[in-house]
């Protein structure tokens, strides 16, 4: 069936019931274009195959699309091949992770989204870096009352490093990812993708941009996805058996709320890695869509977060993360504030245009998923 997305449209095989008739604008008479969603190469075979009686395709229209798709295939080439030449001296770990999969057409594919948008991607690196996250732990160890969920630093400890942005260092992963790290995060990224029961219909492009990513945006990059899963797999299964995505993505965020969170708008500074964030739950709301995300998608829960820039009526930005649900789509959450639900239609704040944070380079502005907005 043709939807408003031709790289991801389904029939009631896997989302169930009958179309109403009224949504029906027109009948299929031919395949155009078929690609293999886990390789990402045309099925040549399927191509203008036709629908109804057995008449041969215009020839001059089959030279046009063949050579269309094909110089679709080539951007995909140039774009892989963009990425190893920037990776110089490392384009050789890079090399080994495509190898490693060359007998395995999904994770293959995996690989090359991963690589292909690599060069977009780089990491912080400094004292001054350090030194906050410093500031941050030793503040949290600090006595309080229970019923205190925020966290303030002296000024003076805020001022000296309110200008950390301008003198950190960037480490592109391109030119220092090892093939040992991709390695790992590809094959415990299809464990839980394929383990998971309410992951059985999520396809291949939804898992590449919900579960398969190895970072978030600028943090340094851990070990996360292991620390992660090993915490808290164990902690879901002894929770939660079932195979709805949303009742999942609610336990563990009840996990989550319950090992507390501070928080703290003080300093400026980019994403914190994953392990640190294990540890010091302190920040604002970025911090805690950056938790929610390595938990959820360390235990094959499908999350991204959504990102309102600038709103003029609260006069800054606010993150929420979303969990796509088995039919497509995508509801928010806020493990510290509120949970998934079907039911819900926003969290009491005005939205306008928001955008969802996606590893592929080609980002998409949408509403707040699964709801209208106001623009």
């Amino acid at each position: 069936m043709a939807g408003d997305k031709g790289e991801n449209s389904q029939d009631s095989r896997y989302w169930g019931g009958l179309l109403p008739e009224e949504y029906i604008v027109g009948k299929a008479t031919f395949i155009w274009k078929s690609v293999d969603p886990y390789t990402g190469k045309y099925r040549w075979e399927r191509f203008l195959k036709l629908y109804t009686n057995r008449q041969r395709m215009n020839t001059k229209l089959f030279i046009f699309l063949t050579i269309l798709l094909s110089a679709c295939s080539s951007y995909q080439d140039k774009r892989l091949e963009y990425a190893l030449a920037l990776a110089e001296e490392n384009r050789q770990e890079l090399e080994k992770v495509l190898k490693y999969y060359q007998n395995s057409p999904k994770k293959l594919a995996a690989a090359h989204f991963l690589i292909q948008n690599m060069p977009y991607y780089y990491e912080y690196d400094s004292q001054q870096l350090d030194t906050v996250k410093t500031i941050i732990k030793d503040a949290l160890k600090e006595k309080r009352a229970p019923w205190i969920k925020s966290l303030i630093i002296s000024d003076q400890k805020v001022k000296m490093n309110q200008d950390i942005f301008y003198t950190l260092r960037k480490k592109y992963d391109i030119q220092t990812i090892t093939a040992d790290y991709l390695i790992n995060n590809i094959d415990l990224a299809f464990k839980v993708w394929k383990e998971q029961p309410w992951n059985k219909n999520l396809c291949f492009e939804d898992f590449c941009e919900l579960i398969l990513p190895y970072r978030i945006a600028n943090e340094k990059l851990s070990d996360w996805r292991n620390t992660y899963y090993n915490k808290y797999v164990p902690l879901l299964d002894s929770l939660y058996k079932g195979n709805d995505v949303i009742e999942a993505c609610n336990t563990l965020v009840r996990i989550l709320k319950k090992e507390g969170f501070y928080y703290n708008a003080q300093f400026k500074i980019p994403h914190l890695d994953a392990l640190f964030l294990m540890e010091n739950r302190a920040g604002y709301c970025k911090e805690t869509c950056d938790i929610s995300l390595y938990a959820m998608r360390a235990v094959g829960i499908p999350v991204a977060t959504d990102q309102m820039v600038y709103s003029p009526e609260y006069q800054g930005g606010h993150s929420w993360n979303v969990v796509r649900d088995t039919t497509g789509q995508f509801i928010p959450f806020l493990y510290t504030d509120y949970e998934a639900s079907r039911d819900m239609k926003d969290d009491g704040r005005k939205k306008g245009k928001s955008l969802e944070i996606v590893l592929a380079y080609k980002k998409q502005t949408s509403c707040l998923k699964g709801y209208s907005c106001n623009t």
